[in-house]
């Protein structure tokens, strides 16, 4: 089944059609959501914005991203502002508020990585 990103009408159905975002069909397929954003630019089909992906994000969560964004985030723009990677350095003292972070990001369905 993982394989599927790799059939062009079934990777435009879900794409287009039904408008899943590259992480939604990745998630159903157990890839990384990269893999299909590389399968759709391979197959020429046209993609969006990411900057709708999580349409459900609510006050809050604004809140606690400009909060940690005044202390101790930072954004790491490349690729001409076509890729932007939020990053939070904390010493290993604070890895109770790194993992708090990570347990408030997996409630709005936001990917992650921890170093």
């Amino acid at each position: 089944m993982t394989k599927l990103y790799r059939d062009r009408d079934w990777l435009y159905d879900k794409y287009i059609n039904e408008q899943l975002s590259t992480t939604q069909i990745a998630k159903m397929l157990n890839v990384n959501h990269d893999t299909i954003w590389r399968w759709l630019k391979k197959f020429n089909i046209p993609t969006r914005p990411v900057i709708n992906e999580n349409p459900d994000v609510d006050d809050y969560f604004y809140e606690v991203m400009d909060g940690i964004m005044i202390g101790d985030g930072n954004l790491n723009i490349s690729n001409g502002g076509k890729n932007v990677n939020f990053i939070i350095a904390q010493t290993k003292k604070q890895s109770e508020f790194i993992y708090w972070i990570a347990k408030f990001l997996n409630e709005y369905n936001i990917e992650y990585k921890l170093y």
